[in-house]
């Protein structure tokens, strides 16, 4: 984590929970206990973590459940953000997540009354429009909007028109290549995309700090934990990210030794 906050400047990251597969689902108390320790640990160099419950399908009871259990021991602090939903899956209507998200949220607020929550919005993410025009009645709630370079710009357009509507918008994901992690980095429409937030101050976090040959993975392959701190180690789209955080000033206070 340090090495994330020094060397590539960022002062937030985005945990996500594992919810199917072999995730929380199956696996309660060993996935929530990795979730707490990486809080931990952001707290203690000071960044944000936005808790993701990285779902592609409506499990509400267990995301109640989890969001309850956070809250109740990181609701005092700042540093925590909870996004309730990964990406809906596109059968599920504005108003089926609304539901969702405010039986969430009613928990959630039991324990922690002030820290921001990232409600989902339709069509895994895109829709912000559409929750623009009948927002959730809750204070410090933003809306995620997820980007990638294979999106139509329409999504951009629908991003302005919901803005208009006094829509607080939060780009939870994005990635300078397309959503599959297939071609290569997309300069073009990654600056276009950077443009529009940094003009309208909308906060980003990149997809994804893993190794691999995906094209968003920020690290090679060969790379492993401890290589996060060295550029020799970054992919092509990582050292994009790189360069792109620098370029801001995140209000960090870092000595790299």
């Amino acid at each position: 984590m340090y090495k994330l906050k020094c060397y590539w400047n960022a002062n937030a990251i985005r945990v996500p929970l594992i919810v199917e597969y072999n995730g929380y689902l199956k696996n309660p108390a060993e996935e929530y206990a990795k979730i707490h320790n990486v809080i931990l640990i952001a707290m203690a160099n000071g960044m944000y973590v936005i808790v993701d419950w990285h779902a592609f399908a409506t499990h509400q009871a267990e995301a109640t459940q989890f969001f309850a259990n956070i809250s109740s021991v990181f609701g005092s602090y700042p540093h925590v953000l909870y996004e309730l939903y990964n990406e809906p899956s596109w059968d599920l209507s504005w108003t089926e997540l609304k539901a969702y998200h405010s039986a969430i949220i009613n928990a959630i607020r039991v324990n922690d009354p002030d820290n921001i929550i990232v409600a989902a919005t339709p069509r895994s993410d895109q829709d912000v429009d559409i929750a623009a025009a009948d927002p959730l009645n809750y204070t410090n709630i933003v809306y995620t909007m997820h980007y990638y370079t294979n999106l139509p710009d329409t999504n951009i357009q629908k991003a302005k028109n919901a803005i208009d509507l006094g829509l607080p918008i939060f780009v939870s994901e994005y990635g300078v290549c397309d959503s599959h992690g297939n071609g290569t980095v997309n300069y073009n429409v990654s600056q276009a995309f950077w443009d529009f937030t940094d003009s309208n101050q909308l906060s980003y976090l990149s997809w994804t700090l893993t190794n691999g040959d995906a094209c968003f993975s920020a690290l090679v392959t060969a790379a492993n934990a401890s290589d996060v701190g060295d550029k020799t180690y970054w992919s092509e789209s990582g050292t994009y990210v790189n360069k792109k955080l620098w370029s801001t000033d995140q209000g960090l206070i870092c000595s790299v030794g």
